[in-house]
């Protein structure tokens, strides 16, 4: 991935495969944390060329809450009253 976009060593901080929980088969997506916003411009330029035979999809995705999977309820409160 780092060859095709022109990332240095050092530029991803962290890989997240999805699996499937039972099986631990890839699901076939996954996320890349960057080390600095502007490097994902280089990674959204490979959206649609093709690796191993596979069309690729790069996309943003959304913001990330703290603590992972963040608190349903409390979105919904502050989204509600504004805050």
């Amino acid at each position: 991935f780092e060859t095709g976009c022109s990332l240095e060593k050092g530029d991803i901080e962290g890989v997240r495969i999805v699996r499937e929980k039972e099986t631990r088969q890839c699901k076939g997506f996954g996320y890349i944390l960057f080390r600095d916003k502007s490097l994902a411009a280089s990674a959204l330029k490979l959206h649609g060329t093709t690796y191993n035979k596979r069309e690729l999809r790069v996309q943003v995705c959304g913001k990330r809450l703290k603590g992972g999977k963040g608190n349903r309820s409390t979105a919904k409160k502050s989204a509600a009253t504004g805050a």
